[in-house]
Order: C-alpha cells, then structure tokens, then sequence
C-alpha cells in the first residue's frame, strides 16, 4: 500500500478519481493484497511535513500500527531546510512530523538510524548479526541493532538522480543499513532486506529533489512539491519512476528485486502520476558505464562518490582535494554539454576495458586474484516439493547411460554432442580406503570442489538419522568455461540447483538439476558424482555431466559446431583440464589440503585517496630528509693565518644487525603503496 502527497501550483484540493493498475477485480481474483497509491493535489506553498501528514492520513497510520511497537526509522541524511540549494536528503521537519505522527498513532520507543552516501561519514551505530537462516546473503553480517530489533520498520528517502544506480528511492537507501565494510552486492543486500527484514512504511521527501549526471552527489535543486509514502518499498520506488520519467529497472538495485521478488506488486493508484515537467534523467549511457568500472574495478563507486560529492574534503587528503577540483572542472557543465558528458563516458568505459582486461588476465593466469562472492540462494524454496529432488536421478539416468557409451578418448574421457550441449563422463581411481575417504570428503560439498568454482551458497532441505546430506538446494559460481572465453566478455557461470544424495554400503551419489541460472549463462549445468569402493584400499570416484553454456557474442558469431575438427579440439582439451583439475581436488581434499580459487573480497571503509595520501606524505617527509641542512657539508672557516679549516663530521655507527634507516624508511613507503594498492583491487596483498 502506498499513497502520494502533491503539492502542485494551479490544482483544486480534491483528489483525483481512481485508476487501478492492475484492476480491482482481477487483484481480488488473484488473492493478492494490492499497494493502494494516492496523489493528493495541495495548493502552493505547502511544505514536506504537510504533505506528509495528508499521505500518513491517506494510508491509516494507526491503522497499520499494531498494539505499541516499537519503531526503528532509516533516513537518508537530514538537510537543512532553510538552504534552498540542498536537495539531497530529507527535510528535518519531516522527520519531526514523521515523529509526532508516529507517536499519536501508539506506537512505542522510536530510533532513528541516520545514513550517508559516503560510508565514512555514516554514524557509529550499535550493531548485531542478522538471523536471516541459510541462503541469504546477508547472513551473519552486522546490521544496525534499532533495525534488527524493531517490531516497526520505516524508510525514508530523498528523491535524487545517481550516476550508479540511475536513481536513488527508499530501496536503494536500505543499502545505508550495511557496514561499510559489507562486501555482499549492494541488489543482493538489499533483496535479502525486503525479503526478511523489510520496512513497514516507505517514505520519499519529494518536495525539493535533485536531477542531472550527479543529483545525489551534487545538489541540483528541482521543486518537485511531492511526499511519497507507502507499505511498499518496492512499490513506492516504482511509483517514483515513473514520476522522474524513467523505468523502474533503470536502478540495479530495483530491477534485481522486481526480478528475485516477482513483482510488481498489484497495486490501485489513486491520482494523477504525470512525470514532473523539466525532470532530466541520469544519462542512461553515464550510468551503464559506470556499473561496468565499478562491477571491475571495487574501489571506482567509492572514488566516483568520494571526488563528485559535493562535501567538505579533510585536511589530511590532499589527493582527494586535487582529485575534486579536477572532477568539478570536467563535471561543471556536463549535464548542458554532450562533449563534457562523452568524455566521463569514455573515461568510465577505459576504466572497464583495462580493467576487465587485468580480470580476465587473473582467470586464465593467476586465479589466486580472482574476487570469491557472497550470493543469496537464488530460489524460493518453497515452491518446490520433495519429489521435484527426487525426480533429479531418475532424469540424469538415461542421460548417464548414453555417456557411458560414448567411446573413451585417449585422456580417459568420454563425452558427445547432445543438442546443444555436451554429455560426458570421467573418472579417477584414488589411494584411499572408501570408508577413510568419505569421511574426510564431505558428498554434500562435492559441487564447491569442482575446478574454479568462485562462491555461492547451499540450503540443506532434509537429512537422514545419522545427520547425512539427503536433499539440498544450491547456488554456484564458476569462472568462465573455458577460462579464455574471459578475454571476449564470458561472464561467471552462475547456476542453481535441485540435488538429491543417496547412500549404499560402499557407493555413494550426489546427483543435481539446474532450475535456474540468475545471469543466463547456462542452460544445463546437471550432473553427478559417484564415490565407489574399490578393493580394500581404493576409492573410485566418477564424474558425469550434461552441460550447456551460453557463449558470449563473439563465440555465437563463429559457429564452431560448422567446423567439427576444431570444435572437437576445443571442447576435449577444456574439458580434460577442468575435469583433471577438478579430481586433482578431491584428492586434496582427502589429504587435508585446501582447494579454493580466488580470494574473499575485503572492502576497506576508508576512503582509497586516504591512503595515497598518505604514502605521500611518507615519501615527501624522505625527499625532505635526504635534502636537509645537515647533509649538506658547512661552509670553510679562514684562520688568521689564511687557512682554510672544514670541520669534520663524525663518522656514522654502521649496524651490521639490521637496515639502515634511510633503507628502512624506504622499504616502508614501498609496503604502504603496495599495500594500499593491493587493498584497492580488493585482493590480498602481493606476496
């Protein structure tokens, strides 16, 4: 539910009639509570407060306040109402109003957790794990205590434009609820929220917005004279685009909800929904770009924010402040100039070439530097059964037999055309007794120890007596197969999956189905794994698959399947290696040997021009030192008797037990840029 306070100059008090999107009957057909929003049409003059008052009305505050609860509000950061040039945050009146209101309708102790766009200027506030349960990403990550234990949970937005995200609304500002340090995807963080901990009231101060390249970044004010406010916050976003003139999917954080969530949600509109007149939209090209460099490179949306964001810059940043007088320089006129607006195009473009080109040079080279991620689950469990698991094996059994027919080639693998895809089969005999390796190699894991996987998550569904592994849910991703395709714009495979796990006295299967793949890059990714005795001291384990990958553009374009020699090539040799890898794993696995690929993304909350600043201040502060007076020889004394005397200078005490402290001081500015640009790629520090 959701309604719309207005304040437009010319327009009688009176609400406007009806319309309904979809209609009333076929909502109640349906048995889906509709999202009621309401436009109210208020005469000149009228203030957010106001507004909000007339929206609060609308919706029956007290109506939706059950009992007392208690209550956490989420604001962006307050402005200031008497600057009429400030137009990215929420009017300090508002909240008051929203307080008064809050607390006339019953309801209990009310907390308010303030926001910022930059994560360093984000209050300190008590934080707490969230109990999301298994598959959510957010699981276990340290969210605003008011939040997590509120019964009553409110949103409130400015209504800007922003170079990322197309444009900010009360979805995009539940974001503001992570640590700084959260290196979970900002769309993931936030569908983890309006799935479990969503707010009850959203609320968008609409009365003086912001537009352009850079609205949320550099107050562009517009009088928009509007206060959204609904039960939705999806719904109330959805509205606020399309006041601004724009599709809801124009932010990735909204289009990747309206995706996870199945909505739209059905909701009756009351009022006129006109776009504001004059509204200029974040260029769509600016914004794509921009998700391109920061999807590569971690640190561009912190640099983007840092160097456009109209804020004081602290003394001790000298990089920041250059960096933002050069940025203002080149976005002055941008919004008016097609020329200025290119160029941070193409500045943005640059930096997702180079750097997808350093990405794709890790996957093939050195996958050490490859980033792990943290995902949800991907699936809604509850709209699968217990015979969908159980109908997995009986699907791959037909499968399995064609590609045990198929003849071996000479690196032992078997595998054929089937349609689209490629059926195959391999397997390895291990030094290890069965009983021995079963134990050590969890069946349930055996997908994660596959070659190159990169992150994901699994849901057990059901177990048996001894706590094994019967049925489970699952989300994998794997660099690109093969590696090379990273090079031409292959993405991550990205699959979830139905599994099933049966056990016998000396053979054990895990066998999987893939329902879905989030970024469309598969169509089947299903398969098994056997781990079978084999005498007394020997473990056979067999590895099958029928697998179907979307090939990026350019492999699409050449056809490989119109040259058989050459596809038969490619295909046997990433396949022999993947699967080589990927037995070379479990064999590691058995030995107590570590087998992940990539590295955990670490997101450092300070700012990256914090610490460029400071290795040079380090290296300046030697350049000074190695300049001084008191390594400069003096200047001769002449005796009365006309010679010329040079005093000496000591001769320095040489330790042979460690470096010199020019040396050290050195190897110090050394470690902090190597570091600091480490931390800047998101990747562990160069050994």
């Amino acid at each position: 539910m959701a309604a719309v306070a207005q304040g437009n100059p010319g327009r009688s008090a009176d609400p406007a009639p009806s319309l309904n999107v979809p209609a009333a009957g076929i909502v109640a057909a349906a048995g889906i509570a509709p999202a009621a929003v309401t436009v109210i049409v208020r005469r000149p003059g009228v203030g957010a407060a106001e507004l909000l008052t007339a929206a609060l009305d609308r919706l029956d505050l007290a109506g939706l306040l059950a009992g007392e609860p208690g209550v956490a509000i989420l604001a962006a950061a307050p402005t200031d109402p008497t600057d009429t040039s400030s137009a990215t945050g929420v009017d300090e009146l508002l909240l008051a109003r929203l307080r008064q209101a809050l607390e006339a309708a019953g309801a209990g102790p009310v907390e308010v957790v303030t926001s910022a766009l930059l994560p360093e200027q984000a209050p300190a506030v008590e934080r707490g794990p969230a109990e999301l349960g298994e598959g959510a990403a957010l699981q276990g990550v340290a969210l605003p205590s008011a939040w997590l234990e509120a019964d009553f949970r409110v949103v409130v937005s400015g209504a800007t434009t922003d170079p990322l995200q197309g444009y900010r609304g009360c979805c995009v500002e539940l974001a503001g609820l992570l640590p700084p340090d959260c290196a979970v995807d900002a769309a993931e963080a936030v569908t983890d929220l309006l799935q479990h901990l969503p707010p009850h009231l959203a609320i968008i101060d609409a009365t003086l917005s912001s537009d352009g390249c850079f609205g949320s970044l550099r107050a562009a004010p517009r009088a928009t004279g509007t206060v959204l406010a609904g039960t939705s916050a999806l719904a109330v976003d959805e509205v606020l685009a399309g006041l601004m003139g724009v599709d809801p999917a124009a932010s990735p954080v909204v289009a990747h909800a309206l995706t996870e969530l199945a909505v739209p949600v059905p909701r009756l509109v009351h009022g006129p929904l006109h776009p504001w007149q004059g509204w200029r939209p974040a260029p769509p090209e600016l914004s794509a770009a921009c998700r391109r460099a920061a999807a590569i490179l971690p640190t561009f949306d912190r640099l983007l924010q840092s160097f456009a964001a109209d804020v004081p810059t602290p003394d001790d940043d000298p990089v920041l402040r250059e960096g933002r007088r050069w940025f203002a320089a080149l976005a002055a006129n941008v919004d008016d100039d097609p020329l200025a607006l290119a160029g941070l195009v193409g500045f943005a473009e640059s930096v997702a070439f180079w750097g997808q080109g350093a990405l794709a040079w890790s996957t093939v080279f050195d996958k050490s530097r490859v980033p792990r991620r943290k995902v949800s689950l991907g699936l809604d469990l509850g709209s699968f059964t217990m015979a969908d698991y159980d109908a997995v094996a009986d699907y791959l059994a037909p499968l399995m037999a064609l590609a045990a027919a198929a003849a071996p080639r000479a690196s032992g693998l078997r595998w054929r055309r089937h349609g689209g895809g490629v059926l195959f089969s391999v397997e390895r005999d291990l030094d290890a007794p069965y009983d021995q390796f079963v134990a050590r190699v969890d069946l349930g894991r055996a997908i994660r120890l596959m070659n190159d996987y990169v992150g994901g998550t699994a849901v057990v569904v059901a177990r048996d007596e001894q706590g094994r592994v019967l049925r489970q849910a699952e989300r994998n991703l794997y660099l690109p197969q093969p590696n090379y395709l990273a090079y031409s714009g292959g993405d991550c495979i990205d699959v979830c999956k139905l599994e099933i796990l049966r056990y016998s006295g000396r053979e054990s299967t895990i066998s999987w189905r893939t329902v879905r793949s989030p970024n469309g890059t598969a169509v089947h990714d299903d398969g098994a794994v056997t781990f079978r005795a084999v005498g007394d001291d020997r473990t056979r384990v067999s590895i099958f698959g029928l697998q179907e990958f979307v090939l990026p553009p350019f492999w699409q374009a050449m056809d490989l399947a119109r040259y058989p020699g050459l596809y038969d090539a490619l295909t046997e040799d990433a396949y022999r290696r993947f699967f080589s890898a990927t037995l070379d794993n479990f064999e590691a696995c058995y030995e107590g040997r570590e087998v992940p690929t990539g590295h955990a993304v670490l997101r450092d909350p300070e700012p990256p021009t914090a610490r460029w600043s400071r290795a040079l201040r380090l290296a300046a502060g030697l350049l000074t030192d190695s300049g001084s007076p008191a390594s400069i020889d003096p200047e001769p004394e002449v005796d009365e008797d006309g010679f010329r005397r040079v005093a000496g200078r000591p001769t320095p005490r040489v330790e042979l037990t460690g470096p010199s402290p020019s040396r050290t001081r050195w190897a110090s500015v050394a470690e902090e840029l190597r570091e600091a640009v480490a931390r800047d790629l998101a990747r562990d520090p160069l050994p």
